[in-house]
């Protein structure tokens, strides 16, 4: 895990203990367009990446492509599998679902982590703890997530060297109203 994030003591993460990231979406295709390389560069810096979304016949393969598992949204987690360090949501599914989007508020308050909200209009109203992140994508991510939207039947979409996301951080403490949506909330 030669590029896993290292900790405030500089240590990086035992094998079995690799940061991971769980990306909530309501399909495969959705996870590529707006996150497919930092997905990608995720899982090069030794994470592990899981895209829980519903069921479709292209997702194993897409999901291959980007270096990721994939599992389906609705099943019941493993209760001896880790907590994700990362947290990842689109925002049609975060306003969609009331219990997802409470889910995530709560990760607001921890000590560790992050949560990314991807898809979502950085211009537009949104939770005054989401800040606009600019992931530059490597030259391996640019060629993969070509490869991956060609999977999900987007061959020839343009891939851009960078993917915005809104991003809150643990130490963020501002508090807003978990009932709301994304793109309710004033930022």
């Amino acid at each position: 895990m030669r590029n896993a994030p290292r900790s405030r003591t500089g240590e990086r993460p035992a094998p079995d203990d690799s940061y991971r990231l769980d990306v909530y979406t309501t399909s495969i295709r959705e996870a590529v367009v707006h996150a497919g390389g930092l997905l990608i560069d995720r899982a090069m810096a030794g994470w592990t990446v899981t895209i829980l979304t519903e069921p479709g016949d292209d997702a194993e393969l897409v999901a291959r492509i980007l270096g990721c598992q994939v599992a389906e949204r609705g099943a019941i987690p493993d209760p001896d599998r880790p907590l994700p360090y990362g947290i990842a949501v689109t925002s049609a599914l975060y306003d969609a679902d009331t219990r997802l989007r409470k889910r995530v508020a709560a990760r607001f308050g921890q000590t560790v982590g992050e949560t990314d909200v991807i898809g979502v209009d950085p211009e537009g109203e949104h939770d005054p703890r989401l800040h606009i992140v600019s992931h530059r994508l490597s030259h391996a991510a640019v060629v993969f997530k070509a490869r991956a939207l060609a999977a999900v039947g987007l061959a020839g979409s343009p891939v851009g060297g960078t993917e915005q996301l809104m991003r809150a951080t643990a130490a963020e403490t501002v508090v807003s109203d978990p009932e709301l949506p994304v793109s309710a909330q004033r930022g």
